[in-house]
């Protein structure tokens, strides 16, 4: 089964309003600071797509569908690290990717429909223990189409450590090679 495991050392949040907590139509705060994230993810991919299901809301959708209000100036991940697996089938070992030192500011998170914003995203971290990568992203909230502005780089790494992924999904083995730039 899909399992999302998520550990978190320490949340630090400042100005959040509690009156509108309290009330149930507010969730506001000047900024939310998450330390030392992890998050260990395990995606079934021996099982037929359900093409019957509803596909997941994009950050758009999700922000204009919530009847309470939603406003946080800054969200910022720092030292953050992702596992993600997918498993091809039943006791096959899983295709891996691996981020450790993630650092990601988020500012601009609202789905006021008066003042509608656009959050702005910038993150960094190490991919796969080889090579430093970088994201900007700008999405504007309150549009009805999911759009977003993005770009982003890679450093120089050893293309041989994507084999943890490559192998249990395509069968395929890469045996040298080095990325010097990625943009």
């Amino acid at each position: 089964q899909t399992r999302f495991s998520i550990d978190v050392s320490k949340i630090n949040i400042a100005g959040f309003n509690y009156p509108g907590l309290l009330r149930g139509n507010i969730y506001s705060a000047r900024s939310i600071n998450i330390h030392d994230i992890f998050a260990d993810i395990l995606v079934n991919m021996d099982k037929p797509y359900d093409i019957n299901s509803t596909n997941p809301q994009m950050p758009n959708e999700l922000l204009s569908s919530m009847k309470e209000i939603v406003n946080v100036d800054s969200l910022k991940i720092i030292n953050g690290g992702l596992k993600y697996c997918e498993r091809f089938s039943i006791g096959a070992a899983p295709g891996i990717v691996i981020f450790k030192k993630v650092n990601v500011s988020v500012s601009g998170i609202s789905n006021n429909t008066v003042h509608p914003g656009t959050a702005v995203i910038h993150g960094d971290g190490v991919f796969m223990n080889s090579g430093t990568m970088k994201l900007n992203m700008t999405i504007p909230l309150a549009s009805k189409d999911f759009s977003l502005r993005y770009s982003g780089s890679l450093s120089t790494m050893d293309v041989t450590v994507l084999n943890s992924f490559i192998e249990a999904g395509e069968h395929q083995r890469i045996k040298s090679g080095i990325l010097h730039s990625a943009s």
